[in-house]
């Protein structure tokens, strides 16, 4: 979980230690359209996984992110 972090942090130039599991990171103040393909094309290239845009909707905190990505690899 903890590279996960450290990654989402990275894509979204956010200070490490800053993102927690339990975050919900749409309400981030820098979360925007450009922040979701940042985010899927890092979760892409990173992890090898392929999340749909309706299925990423449907995500609310990082954890959910993470399992998602976790259950795919």
């Amino acid at each position: 979980m903890q590279d996960f972090i450290s990654n989402l942090e990275i894509t979204l130039e956010k200070k490490k230690g800053t993102i927690t599991e339990k975050d919900i990171f749409r309400n981030y103040p820098e979360w925007d359209s450009l922040m979701v393909f940042a985010v899927l094309s890092m979760i892409s290239d990173e992890y090898d996984v392929t999340i749909g845009r309706a299925e990423f909707d449907e995500l609310v905190t990082v954890e959910d992110l993470y399992n998602i990505v976790i259950t795919r690899k």
